[in-house]
């Protein structure tokens, strides 16, 4: 499914297509992979976002694992599964960190970088 990545206003319709896990939205350059089935909220269901005038291997590679061999093997989703991991134990630091820190630039209790993000729990 391809759509403008710069288009917020279409990703919750986007993502509710109905028997397909992975939508990669696009404006040809940027590219962002969503795990539509994950059981968060919609903006935490992207996993990755890349550029292609970036001209990293990053492109390449997660491109690839969208590929029909390769979503049988299920490489995506073992990746969306750490990256899940991570971000939640990011944000658990984060919010410890900050609990823990007296300093003025954290007196507003900025725990992590989207307190929506590290609120919701959910299952990947």
């Amino acid at each position: 499914m391809l759509h403008s990545a710069n288009s917020r206003l279409h990703l919750p319709d986007a993502l509710r297509f109905a028997g397909v896990e992975w939508i990669v939205l696009t404006d040809g350059n940027e590219y962002r992979i969503y795990n539509s089935h994950a059981s968060v909220p919609v903006e935490q269901k992207m996993l990755r976002s890349f550029k292609l005038s970036d001209c990293t291997d990053e492109a390449g590679e997660f491109l690839g694992l969208l590929s029909k061999s390769e979503l049988h093997t299920n490489r995506i989703g073992a990746l969306w599964k750490a990256h899940f991991i991570d971000r939640q134990v990011r944000c658990a630091l984060e919010r410890l960190i900050s609990r823990d820190d007296t300093r003025p630039e954290h007196a507003h209790g900025r725990a992590c970088d989207s307190e929506a993000m590290c609120r919701s729990g959910g299952e990947p």
